[in-house]
C-alpha cells in the first residue's frame, strides 16, 4: 500500500484468501480510514477486518441509483459539500462522475452528521 502514498507505519497489514487484515495504532484517523478503504482494493480483497487503535470512520457503501449529491444530503446535510466525497476517499473514488454499487467512499469526518441549515 505504499504505493498509494499512504503512511502505514505502526500497522500489521496481512493477506489471507479473500481477506485483508489490518491491525496495529495508525499515524492519524485519516490514515486509518485510507487504510481500511484501500485494504480491499489494493490487494483484492472481499473483506476486511480491522482492528485498529482510534476513531472508526465514517462510510458509506454506494447503492444502486445513488449520487454523490444524495450521498452528501444523507451524510453531510447539503447536497453541495458532494465534491468532498471524492477528495476525501482517493483513491478509492478517482472521478467523481464514477461512483458504482459496492464502492465505499470516506465521509468527510468533521462535516458527517451536520444538518442542512
Amino acid at each position: 500500500m505504499a504505493g498509494q502514498g499512504l503512511d502505514t507505519s505502526g500497522l500489521d497489514i496481512r493477506v489471507s484468501a479473500d481477506t485483508a487484515s489490518v491491525s496495529g495504532t495508525a499515524a492519524s484517523r485519516e490514515g486509518k480510514e485510507m487504510v481500511i478503504l484501500v485494504a480491499g482494493k489494493v490487494v483484492g480483497a472481499a473483506r476486511v477486518e480491522e482492528d485498529i487503535a482510534g476513531e472508526d470512520p465514517v462510510l458509506h457503501t454506494v447503492k444502486k441509483g445513488d449520487t454523490l449529491s444524495a450521498i452528501a444530503r444523507a451524510t453531510l446535510g447539503r447536497a453541495s459539500r458532494s465534491p468532498r466525497i471524492p477528495e476525501a476517499s482517493k483513491p478509492v473514488l478517482r472521478h467523481p462522475d464514477t461512483n458504482r454499487p459496492g464502492q465505499v467512499p470516506r465521509i468527510p469526518k468533521a462535516l458527517a452528521g451536520r444538518n442542512a441549515a
